[in-house]
């Protein structure tokens, strides 16, 4: 069984993450499933957490041993960046890619209502 603590290759996203992608991205499951992730322990304001970063082996072309730590990915492979807090909190990031795709963190119902408002 693959936890978030241990280290190795690249890895599928675990559940309560590809969840909250699905919430805050507004991804599809399968969108989420295809997706990998690679992390690495740091501290972020002053507490520790796992930090993560989430990318598609479809499009970097890696997915396996050659993926091992964040560093290992260029920045704009990167498609989506945040950290796990010791309680299991999810935080995800902004990134460069999730803003030009426009899913900053807006619910997709919202953006969904937001699209039809503008083109009622």
């Amino acid at each position: 069984m693959w936890t978030i603590w241990d280290r190795g290759e690249a890895a599928p996203l675990p559940i309560k993450l590809r969840l909250e992608l699905i919430k805050q991205r507004g991804l599809t499951w399968e969108a989420a499933a295809a997706l990998r992730m690679t992390w690495s322990r740091g501290r972020q304001a002053g507490r520790s957490v796992t930090r993560f970063v989430v990318f598609d082996p479809a499009t970097t072309g890696s997915s396996g041993p050659d993926v091992c730590h964040p560093g290992d990915l260029a920045p704009g492979s990167v498609l989506h960046a945040g950290h796990f807090e010791r309680d299991g909190e999810i935080k995800l990031h902004q990134t460069a890619h999730a803003a030009a795709a426009g899913t900053t963190g807006q619910p997709a119902r919202d953006r969904a209502e937001s699209w039809i408002e503008e083109h009622a």
